[in-house]
């Protein structure tokens, strides 16, 4: 079988995403601290653009938040406010105002313009970004939130500010930087020798470690559970010989089995002594250094607010943020429509502003780096574009999810009713993939406290019977909580039995999925709920 070359020709349709299309995706993926954050640093980069902060747009739909404002356009005829678009569409219906620029030219990134502005502005200059005063003002370190203080760092601070010997304290603070994120010590005590200094003997690790257990939290250092607990005991003044007894070794298994009365026996004690010593040692925490644990603090702010209230309904606005918009300058330069034409005409009259603005067209046109900031608007403006598209994305996935959950809003259940974003994509006239963007990461201020966007979808669970309410998971989490906590403590509902009254109520599910939500709740099994009398 011999291998030949051939050529063929042939017809495929695919679609593929431009550069634009691609950031704008980012754009609405973003969470508002990010997206805050990109704007400040493209204002940065690019001298056409200027950055006004928005507070509450409270009473303002997606259109009026996203348009213009008066003063930097002018009022129509009318008396309204005539947008940036209306403007460009009245000298050219056909003209597109943020023109799409999927060419090779304009898809190349612009390079850093590299010449010095004093040549260009004199002593004028249109303003753009912060001042040196004020560079500190977006510095990611100065404003990060303060890290709190390491288990390693609150223990050997301790250890700094008790008197001790030298060596015992170099001793304990070795041994500090081996415990394990539970604050438990693992490793043989030898093994805690700090590197460079002299062989310890069991002795004088010994007297390090009891230092070690002296320490804030009750319980750090304990090589086992036994241990953790009866460190935190001896602190404890209402700790009695039972639950002393109640915490070693060969008695917490039965402790966690809820076998309280073979304990009584055991301990030859009353029940309720027993059922006092389980309650102390609840209250014990058998992880205490997890508290200290090295994980990020995540700040969230709310991008939209949720106003209103049952009686009037509920409304959606954009909270507090910043807004690119282009320097008067600049658009007065490039922009050719009426509102390029009332910015110039705006510029020219105003007896503060004219000299410069001549002064900097002027010194435009010597210099020749027009094409440069043209490419530099160019950039501002699909900047101003994306951002507003993603508001009005924002707002309109908003305000349907609000609608849908008006009732949860309203307090009239106790969790959201079943929906799903496919949903959402069909009211809105979107696609899935964009809703996901839209609320990913997202949060908002409602009248039940600050919750993420996602938190308003909730999936049916199980299969309602013909003519039942269909719950949503967090309503059936609702359902098995109540149930438990109206329980008889003596006799404990077993998971079947919930199933049933589940079923009663058309809901049905498998027993397997009734122990998932009670342990997603922390409900321990019936047993173990038991109340001994």
């Amino acid at each position: 079988m011999s291998a030949s070359l051939s050529m063929q020709v042939a017809q495929r349709l695919e679609m593929a995403l431009s550069p634009q299309m691609i950031q704008s995706m980012e754009l609405l993926q973003m969470p508002i601290m990010q997206l805050e954050q990109r704007i400040r640093q493209e204002q940065l980069e690019n001298p056409t653009l200027e950055i006004e902060d928005i507070e509450n747009l409270e009473g303002e739909n997606a259109a009026d938040s996203l348009s213009d404002h008066p003063d930097d356009v002018g009022a129509d005829e009318g008396g309204g406010i005539a947008t940036e678009r209306e403007y460009a569409e009245e000298a050219d219906p056909d003209a597109d105002v943020y023109p799409d620029r999927d060419t090779a030219e304009g898809l190349e990134r612009v390079d850093e313009v590299d010449f010095n502005y004093d040549d260009i502005y004199d002593d004028y200059a249109p303003a753009r970004g912060p001042s040196p005063d004020d560079e500190d003002a977006y510095d990611p370190i100065t404003n990060a939130t303060a890290r709190p203080p390491s288990l390693v760092e609150h223990l050997q601070k301790q250890l700094s500010e008790t008197p001790m010997p030298d060596r015992l304290r170099r001793l304990a603070m070795g041994m500090t930087e081996k415990l394990d994120a539970n604050g438990w010590l693992t490793v043989p005590l030898h093994e805690t020798v700090p590197e460079g200094e002299a062989a310890a003997t069991p002795a004088e690790l010994s007297l390090a470690l009891a230092e070690v257990h002296k320490l804030d939290p009750d319980g750090i250092g304990a090589r086992d559970l036994t241990e953790c607990l009866l460190l935190q005991l001896r602190n404890r003044p209402e700790a009695n010989p039972v639950a002393l007894a109640m915490a070693q070794r060969d008695r917490l298994e039965d402790l966690a089995a809820n076998r309280l009365p073979k304990l009584a026996k055991d301990l030859q004690c009353d029940i309720e002594d027993v059922k006092r010593g389980a309650d102390i040692i609840r209250t014990l925490n058998p992880r205490p250094g997890a508290d200290y644990a090295d994980e990020p603090v995540l700040a969230v702010k709310p991008e939209l607010i949720v106003d209103g209230d049952a009686e009037t309904g509920f409304t959606v606005r954009l909270a507090s943020g910043v807004q690119p918009q282009i320097s008067d300058f600049f658009t007065a330069l490039f922009d050719n429509s009426r509102r390029g034409a009332i910015v110039r005409e705006r510029l020219e009259r105003d007896p503060d502003r004219a000299d410069a603005f001549a002064q900097f067209r002027e010194q435009m046109r010597r210099t020749g780096l027009s094409r440069k900031f043209r490419e530099k608007y160019n950039n501002a403006q699909w900047l101003v574009k994306a951002v507003a598209q993603r508001e009005k994305t924002l707002l309109a996935v908003a305000a349907e999810i609000v609608a849908a959950q008006e009732a949860y809003l309203a307090e009239r259940q106790s969790a959201p009713s079943p929906l799903f974003m496919q949903d959402i994509a069909d009211r809105v006239g979107y696609d899935i993939s964009t809703v996901s963007r839209a609320v990913k990461d997202k949060y908002v201020d409602t009248p039940l406290g600050i919750k993420p966007l996602k938190h308003f979808f909730a999936r049916a669970s199980g299969a309602a019977k013909e003519g039942a309410d269909v719950s949503s998971n967090a309503g059936v989490l609702g359902k098995i909580r109540e149930m438990i906590e109206n329980e008889d403590r003596r006799r404990p509902l077993r998971d079947n039995e919930i199933m049933e009254r589940l079923a009663a109520d058309g809901i049905t599910m498998k027993r397997r999925s009734i122990v998932n939500y009670r342990e997603k709740l922390g409900y321990p099994s019936h047993s173990h709920r038991k109340e001994h009398v």
